[in-house]
C-alpha cells in the first residue's frame, strides 16, 4: 500500500476498519506489480518519457472490474521513435487484455501526450475539453509505471509552476493563499464530466452502462474533486517562512506535488488528520466508500449497473442499494465542506463564488 498510509492512521484513530478499500489498495498494488513487469522486459520509455497510469489502479482502489487508462508522456524533442514506441505500449496491453481490459475507446487515453500542450496550453481556445482532462487528471490520478518518472516529474512541476504564475500574489501575511487558478480549473474539470455524462449518454444509443456510470459520478468521480479541493485548501494552512517572494513559489510548488501525487483517497484521510475532521463525518465518508468499492468489486452487482438504463434503474434492488449509498456520500460532504469549522468559508469563497 502507499507508504505514508493515513487511512491506516484513520483506522487506528477512530477504531474503525474499510477493508474493501484496503483490499482495493491491494489489488492495485499487485496490478501495479504485473505492469512493470510486462514493461521492463523492453526498453519504453527514457529521461524525456514516462509511461503514466490513471483510473481506479492509479487511485489504488482498483476492483475486479477495473480497466486500464495510459498515456505515454512526452517531455523533450520529437522523435519517430515516439509513435513507434506508443504503438508498442498498446500492443504489450493488448496481449493481457484479459488482466488489464483496454480503456474506452471513446475515451482520453491510450496514446501519447506531449508536455507543450499540457503546460501551456492552459484557457483559450487551444485548451480544449481534452486537454483540460488529461492536464487535471496528472494532477488528481497519476502513476508513473517503471524506474524513469524524471520527465512526469518535470511535466507535473511545470504544470504546478504554470498555474501558479498567474497568481498576483502567493501569500498573504503568515500563510499562502489558495491557488485559485489551478482551484478553478480543478472545478471545470468537475462540471466537465457532469457534462460529460449527459453526452456518453445521448450518444450510447442502447442507453446502457447508465447505472454504473451514474453511480462513478457521484462517488469516483466526485472523489478526484473533493481531493483537488482539499489540496487547494491544504496551501492555507502552509506557513511563509522566507520574505523572498522567489523563494516563496518553489516551496508551494513542493507542496502541491506532495499531495499531487497521493491517491485521492489519501488525500482525503491525510486532510482529515492535519484538520481534525470528526469522527462522525470522517467514519461516515469512508464507510460509504467502502461500500461503494463492495458494490462496484461484486461481478454480479456491477454487471446488473452496468446493464442499467435511466428507466430500468428506478426500480432496480442493486441500483437503489448504490444510490442510497451515494446518497449518504453526498449528505457526508455537505457537512463536511459546508458546516466544518476548517471548510465552510474556503469553500463559500473558492468553490462557490
Amino acid at each position: 500500500m502507499f507508504e505514508n498510509d493515513f487511512i491506516k492512521k484513520l483506522e487506528q484513530k477512530f477504531d474503525a476498519t474499510w477493508p474493501n478499500i484496503q483490499n482495493a489498495g491491494l489489488l492495485a498494488d499487485e496490478k501495479i506489480h504485473k505492469l512493470e513487469l510486462i514493461f521492463e522486459k523492453e526498453s519504453l520509455t527514457s529521461l524525456d518519457t514516462s509511461i503514466i497510469v490513471f483510473g481506479s489502479i492509479a487511485r489504488k482502489e482498483c476492483t475486479s472490474g477495473s480497466d486500464l487508462d495510459w498515456s505515454f508522456i512526452v517531455d523533450g524533442q520529437a522523435n519517430s521513435k515516439h509513435k513507434q514506441i506508443s504503438k508498442r505500449i498498446g500492443e504489450l496491453l493488448e496481449k493481457n487484455k484479459t488482466e488489464f481490459p483496454n480503456p474506452n475507446p471513446t475515451g482520453h487515453f491510450g496514446g501519447m501526450d506531449f508536455s507543450h500542450e499540457l503546460i501551456h496550453n492552459i484557457g483559450g481556445d487551444y485548451d480544449t475539453n481534452e486537454n483540460m482532462t488529461r492536464r487535471i487528471l496528472l494532477l488528481l490520478e497519476p502513476l508513473a509505471i517503471g524506474k524513469n518518472d524524471e520527465a512526469f516529474q518535470r511535466i507535473i512541476t511545470g504544470i504546478i509552476g504554470r498555474y501558479l504564475e498567474e497568481e498576483t500574489r502567493l501569500a498573504a501575511e503568515k500563510y499562502y493563499k489558495i491557488p485559485r487558478f489551478l482551484l478553478n480549473d480543478i472545478v471545470r474539470f468537475w462540471r466537465t464530466m457532469a457534462v460529460d455524462f449527459a453526452r456518453k449518454q445521448r450518444e450510447e444509443k442502447s442507453g446502457e452502462k447508465w447505472g454504473i456510470r451514474n453511480i462513478k459520478l457521484r462517488m469516483s468521480r466526485k472523489l478526484l474533486f473533493v481531493s483537488g479541493l482539499l489540496t487547494c485548501f491544504s496551501c492555507s494552512k502552509l506557513e511563509i517562512e522566507d520574505a523572498d517572494k522567489e523563494k516563496q513559489k518553489p516551496k508551494l510548488i513542493e507542496h502541491i506535488r506532495e499531495y499531487v501525487q497521493m491517491p485521492p483517497l489519501q488525500v482525503v484521510a491525510r486532510s482529515f488528520l492535519e484538520d481534525n475532521i470528526g469522527k462522525e463525518i470522517a467514519v461516515s465518508f469512508f464507510e460509504s466508500y467502502d461500500k461503494f468499492l463492495e458494490i462496484i468489486h461484486d461481478a454480479r452487482k456491477r454487471s446488473v449497473l452496468e446493464a442499467l438504463t435511466a428507466e430500468t434503474a428506478k426500480q432496480n434492488v442493486v441500483f437503489q442499494e448504490a444510490q442510497g449509498n451515494c446518497h449518504r456520500f453526498q449528505e457526508t460532504l455537505d457537512r463536511l465542506f459546508l458546516d466544518t469549522d476548517c471548510y465552510k468559508s474556503l469553500t463559500r469563497k473558492y468553490a462557490i463564488f
